[in-house]
């Protein structure tokens, strides 16, 4: 087996992470350094020699404003939370706020990303223009968007004349917006409060809390 996926497997860590590890010679194999050519076997002793981060998930409320990921020179997500070895799963648009998945846990990004496809997203959203009471009907049986195609059904509420909360399944581009626009509102405020079982709650824009395991297990499973 490669040494790469060897790490992965038994440590947890991504596939990039193993290789920064290996390219920096903190990986022995039966006490000698290896690279990256490496194949290891049942009976092989293998270590890390740096230490590993213990695995960390966080809610987090992205502040509107804030790029997920922009420039080395930008300041976004990315940026202010790589000291911490933290990095954000999936995006918000920087005029979109509200929740956000942090982890140090590389080896969970696929099967987060995998499942969010099937799981509920929840947004407060305002609008520039009164919300049409036909809006609820349109977005509850599935639109017919000009710009994204059939969309499956989306639940929603109107609040107020120029406030709804929405909770839609798929993710497409600025989906919600759209959806809205094509209804004659435009979106002047869109806030993601809830991902599956992760609720924004209480946290104010720029903090972050710990998940709980069930919470995490609702993301993945």
């Amino acid at each position: 087996m490669k040494i790469n996926i060897h790490l992965r497997d038994k440590f947890g860590i991504s596939r990039n992470e193993a290789e920064r590890l290996l390219k920096a010679g903190q990986v022995k194999v039966n006490g000698k350094p290896a690279n990256g050519s490496v194949e290891v076997v049942a009976k092989d002793k293998v270590e890390i020699t740096k230490k590993i981060h213990e695995k960390e998930y966080f809610a987090y409320n992205k502040p509107y404003g804030l790029l997920t990921q922009g420039k080395a020179e930008e300041k976004s997500v990315v940026t202010l939370f790589k000291k911490h070895h933290l990095f954000p799963i999936g995006r918000l648009d920087k005029d979109s706020e509200g929740l956000m998945i942090l982890t140090n846990d590389g080896s969970i990004t696929a099967k987060v990303l995998e499942a969010e496809s099937k799981k509920e997203k929840e947004y407060e959203v305002e609008t520039d223009k009164l919300i049409p009471k036909k809006a609820e009907i349109t977005f509850r049986t599935g639109m017919n968007s000009r710009e994204l195609g059939k969309l499956k059904p989306a639940k929603v509420k109107i609040t107020a004349d120029k406030k709804a909360r929405i909770s839609i399944i798929e993710g497409k581009k600025h989906q919600i917006r759209i959806m809205f626009l094509e209804m004659g509102a435009k979106v002047t405020r869109l806030k993601r409060v809830r991902i599956a079982s992760v609720e924004i709650g209480g946290l104010k824009a720029g903090q972050k809390r710990p998940l709980t395991k069930k919470e995490l297990a609702s993301l993945i499973n």
